[in-house]
């Protein structure tokens, strides 16, 4: 959440209107990508098999990690 862009999560839930806005955090990809680099040493087996996620970003998170 502290990575979340309030203006970018507004201006992209309405790009994605079948996606409730209240799981959008407004993670931008760049964002995302950096963090993933962060999490390259890390186990993230549990984030991974813990579905559904609650956020879209979640899921782009996952994703990214697959």
């Amino acid at each position: 959440m502290a990575l979340a862009d309030e203006k970018y999560r507004d201006f992209h839930s309405k790009l994605i209107p079948t996606v409730d806005a209240d799981t959008v955090i407004g993670l931008r990809m760049p964002v995302l990508k950096a963090y993933v680099k962060e999490l390259e040493n890390q186990d993230v087996s549990d984030f991974l098999r813990d579905l559904p996620h609650k956020y879209y970003d979640e899921n782009n998170l996952h994703g990214l990690l697959v």
